[in-house]
């Protein structure tokens, strides 16, 4: 024990500490949260705005057919369509290009607008203009394009306070006024909105049967189990958002780990301290312990790391909420294959990564063994690390759900759960590896 105190004291310098509590401040500060803040996570729900949160304070993390009724979609959606079409006829662009109801406007977009409805324009008047100019009639057509766009979809105070002033001719892409209600002022937006909530929750069966055609048998037995849990009220970019946000929590960590644990192993042997200790039986065996001393290291950094990580998620997000609710869904992100619960997911993300960073613990105690310089150490570490990061990077992306990188396209959705199969598998080839070479150590002559 005194030994492993002393290899983790080794590791566990005032230097080293604060080395990668640097790492940490600098890539969480520079990366990770400003792309949390900017998330979607971190604001109403893009898709499904403030109602799938209404329903869930209403009526719990499910549900129920007669609790779907009681939220009256359809009358939501019809008082929603009666808010597009007064604003049309208010607005006399519309009666201009003779939209007057929603399906006419719906019909206008589809088409390509106004701009696309003008007369092809001659040769000669194209010839007269210079790069980036466009003909008076086709401004009129865009400006006429613009301004519709702004009324049904854009909140005119919000344009107000972002350009300056109201009508001004600038699309604010995404910027939507939530009332105190809630509920998103512009009228397109409720009722684009509600039609996401009724697509989800209303048509549910058509969804599961549209949604996916890969066919091949594993995504066709989640589906069939989702019957069973096809009315569960999860944010449905809640669980890619957190995700997402853990695989750069995830390649942090393992930087870190690196930058913790490989110098001290090099450093011994760049010191010549390697060939002390194996002069006598009992020193052979502090391979083991230094082994055992970088894994608990790497594995320490990242429980404390991740656990932080999910919290400060939690709060800025105020998506603690969720933790008992379960994910499995098929929202407009990817098919959520797995019927756990939120807090489970969050400790399935925080497990991956934990394993990812003793799995660099352990490598990095490999090559740092077998390395005669701190420059040949580095830069060897540095190619694992890389490597253990873009693998940490693919599993973690959507975990869980068919939309996962080495799911769909390593395995072409044909195996389940291969994002956990695969740090499994790498943790038992790195097993392998350190305990061969922690072998070949103990017989070694130095």
């Amino acid at each position: 024990m005194r030994l492993l105190l002393a290899e983790l004291g080794k590791i566990w310098t005032w230097k080293s500490v604060g080395v990668v509590a640097l790492i940490i401040v600098v890539v969480y500060g520079a990366v990770a949260w400003p792309a949390l803040s900017k998330s979607s996570v971190s604001e109403v729900d893009p898709q499904y705005g403030p109602y799938q949160h209404q329903m869930f304070e209403r009526y719990g993390d499910t549900l129920e057919p007669e609790e779907l009724a009681d939220f009256d979609i359809p009358g939501k959606l019809a008082q929603a369509k009666a808010d597009v079409e007064a604003a049309i006829a208010a607005q006399p662009l519309f009666g201009k290009h003779g939209i007057v109801t929603l399906e006419d406007w719906q019909e206008f977009q589809e088409s390509g607008g106004a701009l696309s409805r003008l007369p092809e324009p001659s040769p000669e008047s194209l010839s007269t203009l210079k790069e980036g100019e466009w003909l008076p009639e086709q401004e009129q057509a865009l400006a006429d394009d613009m301004a519709m766009f702004q009324s049904l979809w854009v909140d005119p105070s919000a344009v107000a306070r972002v350009t300056g002033a109201p009508g001004s001719g600038v699309i604010v892409g995404g910027q939507v006024d939530y009332g105190a209600d809630g509920i998103p002022s512009a009228p397109m937006w409720r009722y684009s909105e509600l039609s996401n909530v009724w697509r989800r929750y209303g048509e549910v069966d058509q969804r599961i049967e549209n949604f996916f055609k890969k066919g091949t048998p594993v995504v066709d037995e989640r589906l069939a189990a989702f019957e069973d849990h096809k009315s569960n009220l999860i944010r449905p970019d809640l669980t890619i958002g957190f995700g997402n946000y853990m695989f750069t929590i995830a390649a942090m960590v393992v930087v870190c780990s690196l930058m913790l644990i490989a110098p001290v192993t090099a450093r011994d042997n760049a010191r010549g301290l390697r060939a002390l200790q194996y002069s006598s039986s009992s020193g052979r065996r502090i391979v083991g312990t230094q082994l055992l001393a970088d894994c608990l290291s790497s594995l320490v950094l990242a429980v404390v790391v991740s656990v932080a990580a999910s919290v400060a998620f939690m709060a800025k997000t105020g998506t603690g909420e969720y933790w008992s609710a379960h994910i499995s869904d098929i929202g407009g992100f990817s098919f959520w294959m797995y019927d756990m619960t939120f807090g489970s997911y969050v400790a399935l993300i925080c497990g991956l990564v934990v394993l990812f960073a003793t799995i660099m613990g352990a490598l990095g105690f490999a090559v740092s063994l077998a390395s005669s310089s701190m420059a040949t150490m580095m830069t060897s570490a540095a190619a694992v690390a890389a490597g253990l990061a873009i693998v940490g990077i693919a599993c973690l992306t959507g975990a869980t759900s068919a939309g996962n990188l080495v799911f769909e396209q390593v395995f072409r959705s044909r195996v389940p759960l291969p994002e956990l199969i695969c740090p499994a598998v790498i943790a038992v080839g790195a097993a392998i590896l350190v305990w061969a070479l922690t072998r070949r150590e103990a017989r070694a002559d130095r």
